[in-house]
């Protein structure tokens, strides 16, 4: 079982370090799909032993699908740049590579960060994520910017009992500014597949996603960090369909 471990980066050499390190040893090949860094992620990737390819950037889905047919070996191993491996993981990755694989896909629980708080309720946990597959074995999709990877054949997928541990904020300021980004990435992807919105839309999307996220889901269990993320989540989940509306306008 020979394993390459892709990533699509753009600006990512702050966190890019950790995440190629937890690989080490496990990963036979290290592949990054750049679309256009300037802060130096091109040459540390290179200098960590990774692999190189510049493509420019046109969607999540599309370029995580186009990274994966670009990997040498037939086993993918997904990670995003500000995504590691933990210990059981890596443990039992080292298993798989022992002995034939019975599955064409293996996931893990993803273990979000707010700064350093572990974020073990709400919306955010437990995260199921396929990250380990077979090329062939399924794809990409979802909704820019939220993409997931579906495999063929569900009795075909085992989940795992390690984590991948996600540091994608310092805290809420770098959350709201990807919500806001992502609101726009969303809209977009909506208008182009040809929905609408009511003008009680945004509202009720926001407030259903609150409900669910803080209360139904258990966020108030993490605290003021669980406050803040069923906040921007709600306003996110809103703001995307008050965008649609104004894109449909225009």
């Amino acid at each position: 079982m020979h394993i390459s471990l892709v990533v699509i980066t753009l600006n990512e050499a702050e966190k890019l370090g950790d995440c190629l390190k937890s690989v080490a040893g496990l990963a036979d090949e290290m592949l990054v799909v750049d679309s256009g860094s300037t802060d130096g992620t091109q040459a540390l990737a290179e200098s960590l032993g990774a692999r190189v390819v510049h493509r420019p950037f046109k969607g999540h889905i599309e370029q995580k699908n186009a990274a994966a047919q670009l990997a040498q070996h037939d086993w993918v191993l997904s990670l995003d740049a500000d995504e590691r491996l933990d210990a059981e993981a890596r443990t039992e990755i080292a298993a798989l590579k022992q002995q034939a694989a019975k599955k064409a896909a293996y996931g893990w629980r993803r273990l979000n960060h707010y700064g350093e708080q572990p974020i073990r309720h709400g919306a955010w946990y437990p995260d199921r994520k396929l990250r380990l597959w077979k090329k062939q074995a399924g794809r990409w999709t979802g909704t820019n910017p939220h993409d997931r990877w579906e495999c063929r054949e569900k009795d075909s997928e085992q989940w795992l009992k390690g984590h991948i541990l996600h540091f994608s904020f310092k805290g809420a300021k770098e959350h709201r500014q990807q919500a806001d980004r992502f609101a726009g990435i969303a809209a977009q992807a909506m208008k182009s597949q040809g929905k609408t919105a009511s003008v009680f839309r945004p509202y009720l999307h926001a407030g259903i996603r609150w409900v669910r996220d803080y209360i139904w889901l258990g966020g108030f269990l993490d605290g003021q960090a669980g406050w803040q993320i069923a906040g921007i989540n709600a306003w996110e989940a809103g703001e995307k369909y008050r965008r649609l509306r104004r894109l449909n306008k225009s």
